[in-house]
């Protein structure tokens, strides 16, 4: 009973992809803290990859976490490739905007942070939005408009001047960038317990 259940939580996929995402991601984490001329940056992401690519192996067990063998080229390329560099993008958008507001404009934490208000509310939207294309429009216009608010987003905060007025660009930035949740809302997942890869592939490009 033991050896069943581990077979059917596939132990040795959980090991295999925890360890090299943890390595993986202390790797990225820790490079822009100690560069990566320091040994422990480029050996741990080494031995992360490495143990991510031994996730090939997935294609031969029985109980797969990532189904590998059964995702079609279309879900590796839209579901972990579009989204987790829209999902990247977002991350980045985030830290640059809170480093533009406090570092360069000179605002404390609390205004900075109230600054992201309106986000919930244009999250809300979006998820209106969402149930409301679910049946209207194909999946691939709702991956555009995704996309468009990845882009245009992070453009707005590419082109905002340190002196500008915050109801500018980047007031107008946080209204839009809420809407790239549409990317997680149309796209059928992988069968069984890898129906959270694409989670997984966005948290991990976040950070």
């Amino acid at each position: 009973m033991s050896s069943s259940l581990w077979k059917q939580l596939d132990a040795v996929g959980m090991a295999l992809g925890v360890t090299g995402l943890i390595l993986f991601n202390f790797a990225f984490s820790q490079a822009p803290v100690v560069s990566w001329t320091t040994p422990y940056t480029y050996f741990t992401l080494i031995i992360g990859a490495i143990f991510i690519g031994a996730l090939w192996y997935e294609r031969s067990a029985e109980y797969p976490l990532i189904p590998i063998s059964a995702m079609s080229p279309t879900a590796n390329f839209v579901l972990l490739g579009c989204t987790g560099a829209g999902w990247a993008c977002f991350g980045i958008w985030v830290y640059y905007t809170i480093q533009l507001l406090e570092s360069l404009r000179g605002w404390s934490p609390l205004p900075a942070a109230v600054a992201l208000a309106p986000a919930p509310i244009t999250g809300l939207m979006a998820s209106l939005l969402a149930n409301f294309l679910m049946s209207r429009v194909k999946p691939h216009w709702v991956m555009l408009i995704s996309m468009c608010a990845f882009f245009i987003g992070s453009l707005l905060l590419a082109t905002a001047p340190v002196s500008q007025s915050y109801w500018l660009n980047i007031f107008l930035g946080i209204l839009i960038m809420p809407f790239v949740s549409l990317s997680r809302s149309h796209f059928p997942r992988p069968p069984g317990p890898g129906s959270s890869s694409p989670g997984m592939d966005c948290q991990l490009t976040i950070s």
